[in-house]
This record gives structure tokens, sequence and C-alpha cells, in this order.
């Protein structure tokens, strides 16, 4: 699973029931977020804030789905605390799929897993990956968290606005970018498409007196 390559068009069981990726999917955006078992801490604080910020990515026409390397009825299970933690109403559903991957073969197909573990004992704690995928099914992003360490959602949000506006006009983006900053042009972006997108574009002066900072704003 590498930046740019196809992902999978995987079947899989879910909370939902039944799933083929490429017809859940649907030429939107979607995000996978991986949990390396159901019932644990870090992921459940996770995938409650998830659950709180479904406005969010709906607004950014994303669809969510999740995985753990568990059983479907440890999955329902969790379910559970999940929805209790998210303080949302509690009579609906988990708003998005959570993928039951309990003999790891979609992790090891996805190369979230090591062949080599994909029987071994216990719970395989560096399978904690977030994909951002584009409607073209190619991964724009992947994230890696250690099983410590929350994820942050701000952040996914902020790489998922990057990745839709370089998919739409083909412009880059500088460290701390949020929307409404200035973007980068890069010196390959075609003359018209760059009039189309950006505005006020100036080319930033550095000692190596190379001109490949090129910045302005969108339009």
């Amino acid at each position: 699973m590498n930046l740019g390559k196809q992902i999978p068009d995987f079947k899989a069981e879910t909370t939902e029931g039944p799933l083929q990726m490429y017809e859940y999917i649907k030429d939107s955006w979607s995000v996978l977020m991986t949990h390396p078992a159901s019932l644990t801490p870090v992921c459940t604080t996770e995938m409650s804030e998830y659950i709180k910020l479904i406005y969010e990515f709906e607004n950014r026409k994303t669809k969510l789905l999740t995985m753990s390397f568990d059983s479907k009825e440890k999955n329902k299970q969790w379910v559970e605390d999940i929805i209790a933690l998210s303080k949302v109403d509690s009579s609906k559903p988990l708003p998005f799929p959570l993928i039951a991957d309990e003999n790891r073969e979609i992790g090891v197909m996805l190369g979230m897993i090591e062949k080599e573990k994909q029987n071994a004992p216990g719970i395989y704690f560096p399978a904690r990956h977030c994909v951002i995928i584009g409607p073209d099914t190619k991964i724009k992003g992947i994230f890696v968290h250690s099983a410590s360490t929350g994820r942050n959602m701000t952040e996914i949000l902020r790489a998922l606005d990057s990745a839709q506006l370089t998919f739409k006009t083909g412009v880059a983006t500088p460290v701390n970018w949020k929307i409404g900053d200035n973007v980068i042009v890069p010196e390959k972006l075609p003359k018209d498409q760059v009039e189309k997108f950006v505005k006020n574009l100036q080319t930033v002066a550095l000692p190596s007196k190379q001109t490949y900072l090129q910045v302005g704003e969108l339009k």
C-alpha cells in the first residue's frame, strides 16, 4: 500500500453487513481508519470523536469506514461503548461501517500487517493506519500512529482538505496550511491552470536563486 497506488477492491464483513470496497466508495473521497483490536482504550476515544465529526466529513463529501482486526461479535460490543462515550443519540447506529478482519487477511493484503504475523497470537499493535483515498481509488495520504498515541482528527481533516485541493487544482500546500492560506504552485503546473485557480502569484527569493518556491492566493 503506497501513495498514488490504487487501494484493492476488497470484500469485507462489517457491522452493517457485507461490504465491497469500490461499491461502497462509489467515486467519492473516503477515509479508512484501522484499529489493532476492538474494546481498546485509545481506539475507543478516536472512534467516539469520529462520530462527533461525521458532519465535517460529510461536508467534504467523504465516506468513512473503519476496521478492527477482531471478530464481528466483539465489534458489535465495541460499538455500544463507542456510542456511549461519544454521547450521541444511542438509538442511532454507528454512522459508518466497522469492518471485522479477525483473520487479518485484509490487513496483510493492504500491507498493514506482515504476512508472518498474520496468525501470531495477541494484538498486532502496529496496525494503526489512517488512509485517505481519492475518488479515483488512489491513496492520497497515509498516517501511522503508535498504539499509545491517539490520532489528531484536526490534522486528518486538514490533510483531507489539502488532498482534495490538490486533486482539483494541482497546487500544493505549505507547512501548517489551512483553508484560506496561500498555496504553493509547482513549476510544472500549466500556465492556464495556474491562471484558472491562483492569483497574485509570487516567487519567493532564496539564497540559491532558484525559482522553485512560488506562492499565491486561491481565486
